[in-house]
């Protein structure tokens, strides 16, 4: 997930109080806030520590650009690409984004603030140490990202999917909500997570040893084959016991490992429990485990 940078890029020059770059087609611009940009790509330019609030990006790419410490705050880019890209430190506060990709950037120390984010497909990037504060994500799809170190707090993620991601630092989750969507082959070591919710999310797959969930609900999620290894759950509830009749045959709970975790004030309702574990789940006042149309595992 190493951000292919080029090692030089092309710097602003200012030209009667205004930033004019010329494009690869020979066409000038001219950078600033509050400016409207169509069918634009910025390649190799370093526009570092920049503002760049309340601009609008159509159908634009960011190539191989220097946009770290960038204040995106209140735009809005629309099919918008990034590839191999820096915006490490950048503010995306109120910011919108439908319809695009970023791939192999990296947005260590980022800040996304109450925007939102619809359709958009971030491949290979990094986020570590990012700070997500009421961020919306919608329909979009994480796939081998690093989350290292980062802050989620009062986020919601919508339909999305996050594939094969992981963290190299413990991740912070407080105050989030997951609905719908799929996690799937990720690694979330150390995880430390908290007041969140789970709502028809399926989780296959994920590795959370050592993570610290307290005050948490997952309900009616498919959970297959998660890694709860030296984990500290606290008041967590598993409940899939409101299944329509119609997915009255999903395997909701099934082949999870607890090994030696500590589980306090628990709750497991599920059509199917099957799980692994070397101490009691079921200790009176701690923690409850009931099964609906199927055996207990």
């Amino acid at each position: 997930m190493k951000v292919e940078s080029e090692p030089t890029h092309r710097k602003l020059s200012q030209v009667d109080g205004r930033y004019p770059i010329t494009l690869a087609d020979g066409t000038v611009v001219e950078i600033g806030p509050d400016h409207a940009f169509e069918d634009v790509r910025f390649e190799h330019w370093d526009l570092s520590q920049f503002s760049l609030t309340g601009c609008t990006f159509t159908n634009c790419s960011f190539v191989n650009c220097d946009l770290s410490v960038v204040d995106f705050s209140h735009s809005k880019f629309s099919n918008v690409t990034f590839v191999n890209s820096i915006l490490e430190e950048c503010a995306l506060l109120w910011t919108e984004m439908e319809h695009g990709s970023i791939q192999r950037c990296s947005f260590a120390e980022a800040r996304f603030v109450q925007g939102k984010m619809t359709s958009v497909a971030v491949i290979g990037c990094t986020f570590e140490s990012a700070n997500f504060n009421k961020q919306h994500f919608t329909s979009c799809v994480f796939d081998d990202c690093e989350f290292g170190g980062a802050v989620m707090d009062g986020t919601t993620f919508s339909a999305t999917t996050i594939y094969k991601c992981s963290t190299s630092s413990p991740l912070e989750i407080c105050t989030s909500g997951f609905l719908g969507g799929v996690i799937e082959c990720s690694k979330f070591r150390s995880l430390k997570m908290s007041d969140s919710i789970f709502l028809s999310v399926m989780i296959d797959r994920v590795d959370l040893w050592q993570a610290k969930v307290t005050n948490t609900k997952f309900e009616e999620c498919e959970i297959l084959h998660v890694g709860l290894n030296l984990a500290d759950l606290s008041d967590v509830t598993f409940d899939s016991s409101h299944l329509e009749a119609s997915r009255f045959r999903l395997v909701d709970f099934t082949s999870v490992s607890f090994g030696s975790s500590s589980v306090v004030n628990c709750s497991l309702k599920v059509r199917m429990f099957h799980a692994r574990y070397e101490t009691p789940l079921n200790s009176p006042g701690t923690t409850t485990v009931t099964t609906y149309g199927w055996a207990q595992g």
